[in-house]
């Protein structure tokens, strides 16, 4: 009996072993599953790349591309593998902002963004820059391996409607599970990390007025009162819908406003309250109202639908035959406009007026209105400089385009100067070729001045100058600024042009001369990007560095002198002795001499 109870004591101890064994082997296996850091050594021949797909999420099911937002990029980290180990270290300019990116969770992945972009914007990084596509899609390709730092710059077009993206990290190349192990994806496509928010958008008022007309007695204000009701597409009144009263002026004006919120057509019928007054004839006509709201880059927006002309009216074969329900097919013949003799001919606007330089592509319609383009002007503070000659422009660019009058008339608010519409800078703006430079071909200088002058107005630009400086935009500064606009100069070209200008002298004010010079020489060669007027500034001190060169040769007399700015020479030191120090600086005055007088 003790034997049997020995032989099953040692079975029970050999069962629980055993079953401890397979729960530890389990339990090993499912941690090692689980590890993220288990992963296999990175190709470094290699590259990657990284595509940004923006898109604002209306609904589970309905997506919208979001162009005209602008991406900058910043490696901020290195990556490393060793022995299934995935390691990360910080990039020398970010080392300031002590982030610890091994280990990185999503709240402080967040909180390490923020602290980076704070970087960029106090040590005035330059980054790579890109914009969203029609379809949403920005890429950025040729990337090393490690951390990067995604920051939206700057929106454009739809991008506006909507609040920009706060900055994010992203590993590239990124982790992917395939058959249960970890591969490394070198071509990454994402969505921003934070979903995209659409701006509030406020109701646009719509406001028409009616009027009414009494015949035999005085009209006096608040006589008549009118109804409005909201109607569906078939013109019956809505059980829900709008339903306003308002009373007549003493001019007999009938005015209704409305607050509408959002996009659609709004039908609306108007009738005269019969209120039981004696001796009058109430008119029991109805004016039916259509109003169409859009939404834009600037907000709601709305117009009226006018009537249709019976020709258009009778083209629709619907609306004919709700007409013969009405009143009969014989009573229908009787009103249909005659067709005049002939084959009516399609002509468009540019080749009636002949605008220089203009296409004449086939159109169906024509597009271009003059009331609403004026309404958005007043609405603006935006005026012709000659409004004849101006319209002309305006009609041709948007026959030659193919645009609405809404899509002109943003081009011409863009390039507008002092509030004038310029139709020269915005021929200049339609000639813009895009820039695809390498990174390579600027400094990192003159990248950070590009994109300074493509981001802001010559206005803001000079006001930052003068800020810099301690000084004040003066009037006469102002007018130069209008002047170099009137050449058909536009902002980002101008803003290239001031920083020169205030680089040649150690001055807080803009030698206008020079500026005006420089601008002349830049409208007759065409410049029209601030890549292009970097690259001319860089071609001219060059020639001027070659020639001082020459020059010294020739009288045995080695000069540092050059009139490149300091934002273009990064590692210039001064060698010069003390004997070439005191015959520069007479050079240098005459020099200064000269520039007051608005020479080179």
């Amino acid at each position: 009996m003790q034997n049997d109870s020995l032989v099953k004591f040692k079975k029970s101890i050999w069962i629980v072993v055993l079953c401890s064994l397979i729960m530890t082997m389990l339990s090993v296996q499912s941690v090692m599953a689980a590890h993220p850091d288990l992963v296999p050594d990175v190709d470094t021949s290699r590259q990657d790349s990284l595509t940004i797909n923006l898109v604002y999420h209306k609904d589970r099911v309905n997506h919208v591309a979001v162009p005209g937002a602008t991406f900058e990029i910043h490696k901020v980290a290195n990556l490393t593998t060793n022995g299934g180990s995935a390691r990360y270290r910080a990039q020398a300019d970010f080392a300031s902002a002590n982030v610890k990116y091994n280990g990185l969770t999503k709240e402080s992945s967040t909180a390490a963004a923020k602290k980076l972009s704070a970087v960029v914007e106090r040590d005035h990084l330059a980054g790579t820059s890109r914009t969203t596509d029609s379809q949403g899609n920005v890429s950025f390709s040729g990337l090393s391996h490690g951390i990067y730092l995604v920051r939206q710059t700057g929106a454009t077009g739809h991008a506006k409607a909507y609040h920009p993206v706060g900055p994010y990290l992203v590993v590239v190349p990124g982790i992917e599970r395939v058959n249960d192990e970890n591969k490394w994806k070198y071509d990454v496509t994402m969505e921003p990390k934070v979903a995209l928010i659409k701006k509030d958008v406020p109701p646009v008022e719509v406001a028409f007025k009616l009027t009414k007309k009494l015949e035999g007695k005085d009209l006096k204000k608040g006589m008549f009162k009118f109804t409005l009701k909201e109607a569906d597409s078939n013109w019956q009144v809505k059980s829900n819908g709008l339903t306003k009263t308002v009373s007549n002026e003493s001019d007999g004006g009938i005015l209704f406003r409305l607050n509408i919120a959002k996009e659609g057509t709004y039908n609306y019928i108007v009738k005269e309250v019969n209120d039981g007054q004696s001796d009058i004839v109430y008119d029991k006509r109805e004016v039916r109202v259509v109003v169409t709201v859009y939404e834009t880059e600037e907000g709601l927006q709305f117009r009226f639908v006018p009537p249709l002309e019976a020709d258009q009216f009778f083209a629709n074969v619907a609306y004919q035959k709700l007409l013969e329900k009405k009143i009969g097919e014989a009573a229908v013949r009787d009103l249909l406009p005659e067709k005049p003799e002939g084959e009516k001919r399609k002509v468009n606007f540019a080749s009636v007026f002949g605008i220089d330089g203009v296409s004449t592509p086939q159109r169906k319609t024509s597009s271009f209105s003059l009331e609403h383009f004026k309404q958005l002007m007043a609405r603006d503070g935006l005026r012709f400089e000659n409004e004849q000659e101006d319209l002309l422009v305006l009609y041709a660019i948007t026959e030659e385009k193919n645009w609405t009058w809404y899509e002109t008339y943003l081009l011409a608010k863009e390039t507008a100067a002092n509030l004038i519409i310029s139709t020269k800078r915005m021929r200049q703006k339609l000639t813009q070729q895009p820039q695809e430079n390498g990174k390579d071909e600027f400094t990192p200088q003159e990248r950070a001045i590009i994109r300074e002058a493509k981001n802001k107005t010559s206005r803001q630009f000079l006001a930052g100058i003068k800020k810099a400086r301690k000084a004040v935009v003066t009037q006469s500064e102002r007018q130069a600024i209008s002047d170099l606009a009137q050449l058909g100069l536009l902002d980002e070209v101008i803003n290239v042009i001031l920083l020169l200008t205030f680089n040649k002298v150690a001055s807080a004010n803009l030698n206008e001369k020079y500026a005006l010079k420089v601008g002349n020489d830049f409208a007759y060669e065409g410049i029209k990007t601030a890549e292009e007027a970097v690259l001319k500034i860089r071609q001219r001190q060059d020639s001027h560095t070659q020639k001082a060169k020459e020059k010294a040769t020739k009288s045995g007399q080695a000069t540092g002198k050059t009139n490149v700015p300091k934002w273009s020479q990064p590692n210039y030191t001064n060698q010069t002795s003390q004997e070439e120090q005191a015959d520069l600086e007479q050079q240098k005055r005459a020099l200064l001499e000269k520039l007051n007088q608005g020479g080179e």
